[in-house]
C-alpha cells in the first residue's frame, strides 16, 4: 500500500510538470510567433504601399547602430541616432532637425561602394526612407513615431545591404 501511494504521487508530479513544461512552450512560441508579425510592419519596397501598424503598440524596435558605424554609414547613423533620440524625449523640432540631416546624409552617401547588382536594392531602401523622414519633417509628433518604426526597418535593411555588399567584396577580392 505504501508503495502505491507513492507511485500515484510520484505519477501526479510527472503529469503536473509535463503540462507545466508544455503550456510554457506554447506560451513561448505565441510570443515568438505575435515578435515576428511585428517586425513586418512598414513600408513594402516593391508595392510602395505603407502601413502604419498600430498607433497604440508601444513596442519599438532596437535601433542600436553603434556597432555598424563605418566612414559611409556615420552621417546617415548619426542623423537617425538623433532623430531617436528627440523622439524618445518627445522632441518634435529635434525630430525635424535628425530627419533632414537624414535626408542630407543619403544625398552624399558614397554608392560606389555598393557593387552594381545591388543598387537597385539600394535606391528602394534610401527611397523608403527619405519618404518616411520627409513624413517626419511635416507630422505631428504620434506621426513622426510611426514613421520612425519603419524608418528602423529601412536602416536595417540598409545596413544589411552594405554588409553583405562589403563580404561579397571581400570574398572575390
Amino acid at each position: 500500500m505504501k508503495y502505491t501511494i507513492y507511485g500515484i504521487l510520484m505519477s501526479a508530479i510527472v503529469l503536473v510538470s509535463v503540462f507545466a513544461f508544455a503550456a510554457c512552450s506554447a506560451e513561448e512560441e505565441a510570443r515568438s510567433d505575435e515578435s515576428s508579425s511585428n517586425g513586418m510592419r512598414g513600408m513594402d519596397h516593391n508595392s510602395g504601399e505603407m502601413n502604419h501598424g498600430d498607433p497604440n503598440d508601444k513596442k519599438s524596435e532596437k535601433s542600436d547602430f553603434s556597432g555598424q558605424r563605418n566612414e559611409s554609414t556615420l552621417g546617415i547613423l548619426a542623423a537617425f541616432e538623433k532623430m531617436k533620440a528627440a523622439l524618445d524625449a518627445n522632441d518634435k523640432a529635434n525630430a525635424v532637425v535628425g530627419a533632414k540631416a537624414l535626408l542630407t546624409a543619403f544625398k552624399k552617401f558614397n554608392k560606389t561602394e555598393i557593387p552594381q547588382g545591388k543598387r537597385d536594392e539600394f535606391a528602394e531602401i534610401q527611397e523608403s526612407a527619405e519618404e518616411h523622414a520627409e513624413h517626419i519633417v511635416k507630422s505631428d509628433l504620434a506621426h513622426q513615431k510611426e514613421h520612425f518604426e519603419s524608418l528602423t526597418k529601412d536602416i536595417k535593411d540598409l545596413l544589411e545591404l552594405l554588409s553583405d555588399a562589403k563580404e561579397e567584396k571581400q570574398g572575390s577580392g
